[in-house]
């Protein structure tokens, strides 16, 4: 179990004062020498488009992937669009209520996601935050699961496996045994709430790893975060071969990378080191009689263990500063740095200036906040 834990609320005030099924089965997806999940068998593409920016007093910061290449990949590219386009919606219009108080000058919305292809099994996750006055803001976390080849989708993690009663009851048992271990963690109702699901799970694939996941307040307090349990695709007997590589802990547009250098986080804040992230960025480092400056602008980093690093927040700045769409963030575990490259013909399926704003519903009307519960 994993308890997420962002740090955007502590970035967007920062800003704010300084300034992010199918009628064919799927077929077995092969693994080459490397270890990792052979890539699907089409012309699959995936694209960031990347938005930080104040509007109508709300506070922007959202990264959307942009798919192509697959017969889902524009419904898709829709559904998770509208996730962006309802949330500031939802934050602009909840802000109108709220006049001139404290609360007005902090208003945002955050969105960005995570993905991983298995072959041809695509799994996206969208982390979304929000915060429209009161005493804290409010996350969501939204998945998307297909088959790239077939245009097959996984509502549930029955519909991966070859026995799809005995797989749920696999993960239903393990769950429930986390809540009988840990109850302090969990509402009394929890382990109703459960089973009342009948397996029907959200999930997301991350590596090795199936995650089921549990909204804020479904099983768990506020305090305790949305609740996620992984189960390692070895022990699960899924249709297709799936869990051949593992995921890395620092990723750029949701794809792996890596760094010579680790990223340190302590009682100071969180530190990337200057060269590896810059380079990710796409930004340029220059280093002379021990001066060091960025695109030309003259920064002064920290010393660790002979590296040299910067606060994550002044790369966020430094974007801005250089007019570079993108923005990082470190949830404790995860490096996560997206950057817009998004400039081919999907652009119309996102959500741009001038393209139409969409629906205003709210993207998290689904999700109830009760007050009761603390």
């Amino acid at each position: 179990m994993r308890k997420w834990a962002m740090s955007a609320v502590a970035f967007l005030l920062t800003v704010s004062i300084c300034f992010s099924g199918c009628s064919s089965a799927p077929t077995a997806a092969k693994t080459g020498d490397s270890g990792k999940p052979a890539k699907a068998a089409n012309a699959f593409s995936q694209k960031t488009e990347v938005m930080v920016k104040t509007e109508d007093d709300v506070q922007i910061q959202t990264a959307i992937p942009v798919y192509s290449g697959f017969s889902a990949a524009e419904k898709l590219n829709k559904e998770i669009r509208k996730i962006s386009v309802d949330g500031i919606a939802e934050v602009k219009e909840m802000g109108k209520d709220l006049g001139d108080s404290a609360a007005e000058k902090h208003l945002y919305f955050t969105s960005f996601f995570d993905s991983f292809l298995d072959g041809d099994v695509l799994s996206v996750w969208i982390y979304s935050e929000n915060y429209t006055g009161g005493a804290h803001g409010f996350r969501w976390l939204r998945t998307f699961n297909v088959n790239t080849k077939t245009g097959e989708t996984y509502e549930t993690p029955g519909a991966l496996f070859k026995d799809p009663q005995a797989g749920t009851k696999l993960i239903t048992d393990k769950i429930l045994a986390d809540i009988q271990r840990h109850p302090e963690l969990y509402f009394p109702e929890a382990a109703q709430t459960v089973k009342d699901l009948n397996g029907k799970y959200s999930f997301y694939l991350d590596g090795q790893n199936l995650v089921v996941y549990f909204q804020l307040y479904d099983i768990a307090p506020y305090a305790a975060g949305i609740q996620e349990f992984k189960f390692p695709l070895k022990d699960l007997q899924t249709k297709i071969p799936l869990g051949g590589h593992k995921r890395g802990d620092i990723r750029l547009n949701g794809e792996d990378i890596s760094f010579a250098a680790k990223v340190v986080s302590n009682d100071n804040g969180e530190f990337l080191p200057l060269e590896d992230t810059a380079k990710a960025l796409g930004l340029t480092v220059t280093q002379m009689d021990g001066k060091y400056t960025v695109n030309g602008k003259a920064v002064k980093p920290v010393m660790m263990d002979g590296t040299a690093y910067l606060p994550l927040m002044t790369f966020n700045d430094l974007l801005k500063e250089f007019g570079v769409k993108g923005f990082a963030l470190f949830d404790g575990q995860i490096l996560r740095m997206f950057l817009d490259n998004n400039t081919g013909k999907e652009i119309a399926l996102g959500y741009r200036k001038e393209n139409p704003s969409g629906s205003a519903q709210s993207s998290s009307s689904q999700t109830v906040k009760p007050e009761d519960k603390k």
